[in-house]
């Protein structure tokens, strides 16, 4: 743990499940997140399904948001007085990262590419040199690699 308590963000952009699989059983191996929960997946899929993000807290906030006001007629004549709009995976993945402490560029730019069907591995650890190590993980797997 790093006395000052700063830590550092790694982050991975994958293509495929696989290479995601592969590159959380290693940091498994290395000992990131079995027990402080270090690290946490983004994609389409857990971003979609009712599967929760690995170490994610519940979503306090209405899963819709109004774009308008007045009348519509929905199926079988059921009026609102509303129009509504879900919100789309890449306005989620993008809230998601930020919550994770990625900044506003980095995060509109994974986002896009979570909504392409890619995943995003965010790995917190406590030194450079463990950055270093996660790092060299994920290159290893192919992912393009961020840190901050």
């Amino acid at each position: 743990m790093n006395i000052l308590g700063d830590t550092e963000k790694v982050v991975g952009l994958f293509d495929n499940q696989r290479d995601v699989e592969k590159t959380v059983a290693k940091l498994h191996e290395k000992g990131l997140g079995k027990d402080d929960g270090g690290f946490e997946i983004v994609d389409k899929n857990r971003l979609t399904s009712k599967m929760p993000l690995q170490q994610s807290e519940p979503d306090t906030q209405s899963s819709q948001r109004t774009v308008g006001t007045g009348t519509a007629v929905g199926p079988m004549g059921v009026t609102r007085g509303e129009f509504v709009e879900t919100p789309t995976v890449e306005s989620k993945a993008k809230k998601r990262l930020t919550r994770l402490g990625i900044d506003d560029e980095e995060a509109t730019f994974f986002a896009r590419h979570i909504a392409r069907q890619s995943a995003v591995v965010v790995v917190e650890v406590d030194s450079s040199e463990q950055a270093d190590e996660v790092a060299r993980l994920m290159q290893a797997a192919h992912a393009r690699v961020s840190r901050s």
